[in-house]
């Protein structure tokens, strides 16, 4: 499930400030769009999301004697539904289930710019005066998601893989990483999805087989009361290990988590076999 991430690859660029986080994601995806392993490269949260501002004109507002409260509950049912601001509930008498009771303007009539300044701003119920007549309306844009991790902005880089193994893009996406420059002041860059989960992984299999061979040293030594005729053993281990890139080199396969377990299967057997005789 690339552990809560949406792609098997994900480059976390965290930080305070949204607008360096953009400016330093978007130096890593001119690096990383030069790998030719990397599909459907692309920002997680959307840049330019397109929105309508409307900036009241406090002066005008007052002349009417309208305040932005007036203005917010006219406007909040044409823009997405009364719901958000005044909760209303019909209990049915009979199955006494609850309704919610929602105003909202039919989306055929809300389809542009000059048709939510045509907007009639009321005040006690009472038509007064439009929307334009009070605000100014444009078009303008925003990030359509914004996520936090631990109290700060992230901007997330995804793609998917093509053609190569995960523990070989992990180098090149480094790589590619480090070429983009350091990150903003008080800014970091993460990776996310399976790369993390590999390396430890990997990590621990690695610690894993370094203890395996100090457990059998220690029986043998402890079984023939001789660290030399141990050692003698153990001195085997690096053979088993030579055997054993041969045979992943020979079947073209990765060194990967079932390869580490194979060698330390091999190892024990092996020296087993050689404890017997």
């Amino acid at each position: 499930m690339s552990f809560g991430s949406p792609t098997p690859i994900e480059v976390a660029v965290q930080g305070i400030s949204l607008p360096d986080n953009y400016a330093h994601a978007e130096k890593i995806r001119g690096q990383m769009a030069r790998l030719g392993f990397l599909r459907d490269l692309q920002f997680a949260q959307a840049v330019d999301y397109p929105t309508l501002e409307i900036e009241i004109n406090r002066e005008r507002a007052g002349q009417f004697g309208l305040t932005m409260a007036d203005v917010a509950r006219s406007v909040a049912p044409a823009t997405s539904s009364s719901r958000f601001t005044q909760p209303n509930y019909w209990r049915d008498p009979n199955s006494g289930n609850a309704f919610q009771i929602q105003v909202q303007l039919p989306q055929n009539r809300m389809q542009g710019v000059d048709q939510i300044g045509d907007l009639p701003v009321m005040q006690n119920g009472r038509l007064e005066t439009r929307l334009a007549d009070i605000a100014g309306l444009k078009l303008g844009s925003m990030p359509g998601l914004i996520e936090r991790y631990n109290g700060q902005r992230v901007v997330s880089l995804t793609a998917n893989l093509h053609g190569i193994t995960l523990g070989e893009a992990a180098g090149e996406l480094n790589r590619a990483i480090a070429r983009a420059g350091p990150p903003p002041r008080g800014a970091s860059v993460r990776l996310r999805g399976q790369i993390p989960p590999l390396e430890q992984t990997v990590s621990g299999l690695r610690v894993g087989l370094l203890l395996a061979v100090a457990a059998i040293f220690i029986l043998l030594a402890a079984n023939f009361q001789s660290a030399r005729l141990a050692l003698t053993i153990v001195l085997v281990i690096p053979s088993i290990l030579c055997g054993v890139l041969l045979m992943l080199m020979a079947t073209a396969t990765t060194l990967n988590v079932q390869s580490f377990m194979g060698a330390i299967m091999a190892i024990g057997l092996r020296s087993r076999i050689r404890f017997c005789w």
